[in-house]
């Protein structure tokens, strides 16, 4: 199982057909949640994502705090741990969304 990160268009609420997963959480996600206790008022938009199980939508006025978030949360872990190449490139799929004007969707497979 895994939380599954998509890039979509904006304004859905669905992968497109025969999109694919752009990344898959899996092992890190646990791993982010036990070193970094997300309340929402430290990191609000990361904190929409702790569930492992619930469908997380970032949306476009979302998704600049979201990137900030993961900034200063991926400092936090060892260079080049799983926890950390996960964050990282969950800030890459971020910033590329706010470049592209699209959304990410976080889908519980």
């Amino acid at each position: 199982m895994a939380l599954d990160v998509h890039i979509i268009k904006r304004g859905s609420r669905f992968p497109e057909k025969n999109s694919h997963t752009a990344f898959g959480f899996g092992d890190e996600h646990a791993e982010i949640f036990r070193v970094v206790y997300t309340d929402a008022s430290a990191y609000p938009e990361l904190a929409k994502m702790q569930d492992y199980y619930d469908d997380v939508l970032y949306e476009e006025k979302d998704l600049q705090d979201l990137a900030t978030e993961l900034e200063q949360v991926v400092l936090q872990f060892p260079t080049n741990s799983v926890a950390e190449r996960g964050l990282r490139r969950f800030l890459e799929l971020s910033k590329q969304a706010i470049a592209e004007d699209k959304s990410i969707l976080l889908f519980a497979d």
